[in-house]
């Protein structure tokens, strides 16, 4: 999955949560249902924050580049640590880490703690 496929998963899923709250009778306000679509485009992007050819590690830089080495080499090492012998061998840490529940999560949480620090 490449860059814009990511992105339009990720608006299509606020756009889907934005569906279910109408049917709920709650609709959005339709600013905050494209803020959010945006948001969720962008924050799809980071499951490949640890492959060096992705758009999001090429999108800002040595800065984002530095970030996605760092990132792929902490993919690697828990890739490494967790691997089973049944596991195809890898020589990175592409779709490992960045892949899974526990990384949305931090993800997420990082993002939320990042929101209410500016507050």
């Amino acid at each position: 999955m490449m860059g814009p496929a990511h992105s339009l998963s990720g608006a299509a899923a606020w756009l889907g949560v934005g569906a279910a709250t109408a049917a709920a009778g709650h609709p959005m306000p339709w600013p905050v249902l494209v803020v959010g679509a945006l948001i969720c485009a962008g924050a799809a992007l980071a499951p490949d924050l640890d492959h060096k050819s992705a758009t999001i590690s090429r999108a800002f830089g040595p800065l984002s580049r530095g970030l996605c080495e760092v990132v792929d080499k902490i993919s690697y090492a828990v890739y490494k640590a967790t691997r089973s012998p049944r596991d195809a061998r890898r020589s990175g840490g592409h779709r490992t880490l960045t892949h899974t529940w526990l990384w949305a999560a931090l993800i997420g949480a990082g993002s939320s703690a990042l929101a209410v620090s500016f507050e």
